[in-house]
């Protein structure tokens, strides 16, 4: 009796010790795939708000997600966990890039990888429900992923210049997603920059 009182005091301290790195993608290893709505926020290194803007996200791990924004103008990015595509429909061009060229412009790729070698590249630590995310590597570069539950509600980036990107997610779904959702097929007469051949 007396032992088993004494492990399950122990249990809690255990369970406190993991390291926050641990916990996040534990938690993120629960969502595996999600679509939400997102209402994205852009300050500049003054903190001023430069833009709004609004739409859907997607994401299926490993590396494949959908960032459709629907206004203020018509944007896409998508990634099928090799290539990723942005698309811009006012000036009719698509520029490809490898999916690794992009890790660091996004989180919405190290959200979706169970790669220990990326993960490696960052350091995090916890704070309430939200978890933040520093580079080494870059000063200054941040992000932080902040959960409701077992739902993500919010996404920040912050970027070597300071600039500041906020998304809000509502209207989460852990539905099924097909592999569908994460392709891309240029339309016709679209200008298409490959820069993984460069």
């Amino acid at each position: 009796m007396i032992k088993t009182f004494a492990i399950a005091a122990l249990l809690p301290l255990a369970v406190n010790a993991q390291q926050p790195s641990e916990l996040l993608q534990q938690k993120l290893a629960a969502v595996p795939q999600f679509q939400a709505t997102f209402d994205q926020q852009a300050f500049d290194f003054d903190d001023q708000l430069v833009q709004q803007s609004q739409g859907t996200v997607a994401l299926k791990a490993p590396l494949k997600f959908s960032w459709l924004q629907q206004s203020p103008d018509q944007l896409s990015l998508v990634s099928d966990g090799v290539a990723v595509w942005y698309y811009d429909p006012y000036v009719e061009q698509v520029t490809i890039s490898a999916i690794a060229d992009v890790l660091e412009q996004t989180p919405l790729p190290l959200l979706s990888s169970r790669d220990p070698a990326l993960w490696a590249q960052w350091q995090v630590s916890q704070q309430q429900q939200c978890f933040v995310l520093n580079q080494p590597q870059q000063q200054g570069v941040e992000m932080q992923v902040c959960f409701n539950g077992d739902a993500i509600n919010k996404l920040q980036l912050i970027d070597a210049q300071g600039n500041r990107t906020v998304m809000t997610l509502t209207d989460f779904n852990l539905a099924a997603l097909a592999d569908d959702n994460f392709n891309f097929t240029p339309p016709e007469g679209t200008f298409i920059d490959d820069q993984r051949q460069q």
